[in-house]
């Protein structure tokens, strides 16, 4: 498990590094084959396609965050516990953003891997509600998991272009558009404080 969880990383650190080089869109999976000194066989059988690529970045993300251990407690706003967690994932993206520069810019040439990656990142979105420890079940879960993906996507692009060291300008815009969101998830069920959220695989 451990031999294959570095061949990934191999292989994703060669694809967001030649994206930084020729972008998304020009490079193949042979370039990221040679780029990673792996036979093209070995990453086309794990990757045949770059979207899958993009997929396990954003597992890669989700397991740098789910790795720390946030000290909640029942006194705590759901706004401050997400705003929290989700400073924590920028954090985790900050080596990556010139490549997720490039990635941003590229990806609207490539629908195919925006439809894709787009059940991906609403799972993402639903670990980070339990790293926040809130539950919600069912279709009020997947509802709140959606919501939080729009606040995501429209801070991210703030943070892309915030240089700062302390992400000033991408915590204000998160804390803004929690504050939007929170608007419209009153008119759903609240979300259930836990002690201990269980992780979602």
């Amino acid at each position: 498990m451990t031999e294959n969880k570095n061949i990934d990383t191999v292989i994703l650190n060669a694809a967001f590094e030649l994206a930084t080089k020729i972008g998304w869109v020009r490079m193949s999976i042979a370039d990221i084959a040679e780029e990673a000194n792996l036979s093209e066989a070995i990453v086309c059988t794990r990757y045949p396609t770059k979207a899958l690529l993009l997929n396990e970045f954003m597992r890669h993300i989700d397991d740098l965050v789910l790795s720390q251990n946030v000290p909640f407690d029942e006194f705590d706003l759901e706004r401050d516990r997400i705003l929290e967690i989700l400073m924590l994932r920028f954090e985790a993206m900050q080596p990556y953003k010139k490549a997720l520069r490039q990635i941003n810019r590229d990806l609207p040439k490539t629908p195919i891997s925006i439809i894709a990656n787009g059940p991906s990142a609403a799972l993402s979105m639903a670990k980070m509600l339990a790293a926040a420890n809130l539950t919600a079940n069912g279709l009020m879960g997947i509802a709140h998991a959606h919501g939080l993906l729009v606040v995501w996507l429209a801070t991210a692009r703030v943070w892309l272009q915030d240089d700062s060291p302390d992400m000033t300008r991408t915590m204000a815009a998160l804390d803004r558009n929690l504050r939007r969101g929170e608007k419209c998830l009153k008119m759903l069920p609240r979300l259930t404080l836990t002690s201990r959220a269980r992780p979602i695989s």
